[in-house]
């Protein structure tokens, strides 16, 4: 081997010395920065130079070292494990947002609780049952009732407008989506392009990938894979997402009726992208991802008490004198079972939930204080036809000497229309027809949003009917609503077990939001445990060490310096041979 050759030895020591100390000097400069991925150089024999056979061996001469790569050291098996459980975190997270949320708007922490306007209302019930013609009474009575509706009214409204929040953050985080495929494919393009010479590894890019794909698992359920080309191909619930040739965008269907966006593949026919009919559960892989907590929270519309399920009693023979053989009993306890399928999703719905439940107090309430201040009863037409007309025989009066005023009345529709009917008797005459509530027509129902204080109360509350036809006070009516407000009316959704009375019932409703949201408080704080200590796993594979990259910096120095003295000996040797020849 020439000395010439020799010198090459050095050059690649020196070479290679100097690249690793700039690889170390990059990783302790980014040792702060976030999503870096420490590089690590590889060190391999430059080529052998053949100086001929033996009859045992090939004798060979090596001409240095050179580097075979600089790689990142990523722990791919904790990445996912990562990015799973990162996700997982996100949904609960969100979900916990969502609970929170309906926690505030019924300011039982601060503010004006409804629990508060309740109890009001129940406490003017029974100052009215002291002195029922009393016009302080009566005012009191109007005036706790007419906070009742406020206050329910603002809460209802204001589940609503946290729905269209949480629709512009499904919308927001769509776009976002969209926004990390469009970066991981282009990123996949450009790594390709640097990486297909098969020399330079585009580290950096690898590291804004990865990077993607952290930010991209928080807010959706992804799987992924790298192709030995070098491109990662990522799914999202199981449909393509990014390929090598792509990537589909998720576009948003809108709703007309409802205002809501749904997530959908425009290249599968505009299939959503969630299956909601699945239940949320771990084992399934289900509870991933912020979006679709987002979707889950807000649910798939405004709710009402018609969305809640009351399963039909065959027991009740006025309703159904024929018991569960009664045709109007299997028609009730078929649109039973369907309001059953549809209250599946609508449970599932925090806000959805709650709504529909808060609704249906709120009407109990309204309803069951009109009927006793404005009782109906049922008279059947000479067709056969039956229909709902005020009670006349068994109605109090105003001051006014007015009968059937209602306490609190629909915004569009009068609760009573003076008709004249022919009775199944043959008589004729006239009668305040009720106004039926429609399910299918939202103006009809004493629904949060459509119901006020009767206009007349608010003006003269003594015109409400507690004064008996001989002008006395009329204690039964006023025992009826305190009686009402005691029993049991409704149960709090169709898995309880039994029915009860109005504050109960609010209490109840309270507890299941609170213990919800501590369910999924401790789900949250549990995945922040975990996706910290896999962090932490991680970064101890692929974040950079002071003290490991001093040490590095330590040895590829010492090498350095070991090349450039060799090839200063070796440049010395030469001179010397070159001076001696030319003596």
């Amino acid at each position: 081997m020439s000395l010439m050759s020799d010198l090459y030895v050095g050059h690649s020591g020196l070479t290679t010395s100097q690249n690793a100390l700039n690889t170390t000097g990059n990783n302790l400069a980014n040792i702060q920065t976030k999503g870096y991925t420490r590089q690590q150089v590889v060190q391999s024999d430059a080529i052998y130079n053949s100086l001929g056979l033996s009859a045992t061996t090939a004798n060979q001469v090596g001409s240095g070292v050179t580097i075979a790569a600089i790689r990142q050291v990523r722990d791919r098996f904790m990445d996912t494990a990562y990015r799973q459980e990162s996700g997982r975190q996100g949904f609960y997270s969100a979900s916990y947002s969502a609970v929170s949320e309906i926690e505030t708007l019924f300011g039982e922490m601060e503010g004006v609780k409804v629990s508060t306007v309740i109890s009001d209302l129940w406490s003017s019930i029974q100052e009215l049952a002291k002195t029922p013609n009393d016009t302080t009474s009566l005012a009191l009575f109007r005036d706790s009732a007419e906070q009742f509706v406020e206050r329910f009214t603002d809460v209802y409204n204001g589940m609503k407008e946290y729905q269209s929040k949480l629709n512009i953050k499904v919308e927001n985080t769509v776009n976002r989506i969209n926004e990390l495929g469009n970066t991981i494919f282009s990123l996949n393009k450009q790594i390709l392009t640097i990486e297909s010479g098969g020399v330079e590894h585009a580290n950096d890019l690898r590291d804004l990938r990865n990077s993607a794909l952290d930010e991209l698992s928080g807010l959706v359920n992804i799987s992924y894979k790298e192709s030995a080309e070098g491109y990662v191909l990522v799914d999202i619930e199981g449909k393509d997402f990014v390929t090598n040739t792509c990537y589909y965008s998720m576009d948003l269907d809108y709703d007309l009726i409802t205002g809501f966006e749904t997530p959908v593949w425009p290249q599968l026919n505009n299939e959503e992208v969630f299956d909601m009919s699945q239940p949320i559960s771990t084992r399934l892989n289900t509870d991933i991802g912020e979006l679709k907590a987002y979707i889950l929270a807000r649910g798939s519309g405004t709710y009402n008490y018609t969305d809640m399920p009351v399963k039909p009693d065959s027991s009740d023979t006025a309703t159904y004198p024929l018991g569960e053989t009664d045709p109007q009993y299997i028609a009730d306890l078929a649109e039973y079972e369907d309001k059953m399928d549809a209250y599946d999703e609508i449970s599932s719905s925090a806000i959805g939930k709650v709504m529909t439940e808060f609704d249906q107090l709120f009407h109990g309430i309204v309803t069951q204080i009109n009927d006793i201040l404005s009782p109906n009863k049922t008279v059947t037409l000479d067709d056969g036809t039956k229909v709902k007309v005020l009670d006349e025989d068994n109605c109090s009066y105003g001051a006014n000497g007015e009968i059937g005023v209602e306490l609190f009345s629909r915004k569009a529709i009068d609760r009573y229309t003076k008709q004249t009917l022919t009775l199944e008797d043959g008589t004729t005459a006239e009668y305040y027809v009720y106004n039926e509530e429609d399910p299918n027509s939202t103006n009809t129902l004493y629904t949060l949003g459509n119901v006020k204080i009767n206009d007349d109360v608010l003006k003269d509350e003594s015109i409400l009917p507690m004064t008996t036809k001989q002008g006395d006070a009329d204690h039964d009516r006023a025992l009826a609503l305190v009686n009402a407000w005691t029993s049991s009316f409704a149960r709090l959704n169709p898995v309880d077990a039994s029915d009860v009375d109005y504050q109960t019932y609010y209490t109840q409703m309270l507890g299941d939001i609170a213990n919800l949201g501590s369910v999924y408080k401790a789900s949250e704080d549990a995945l922040d445990t975990t996706t910290t200590y896999l962090d932490n796993e991680r970064q101890k594979v692929a974040g950079v060490s002071s003290d490991e990259e001093l040490t590095n910096m330590i040895r590829f120095q010492s090498a350095y310096n070991a090349s450039s003295r060799y090839f200063t000996v070796v440049s010395d040797m030469l001179d010397y041979l070159l001076a001696q020849l030319g003596t």
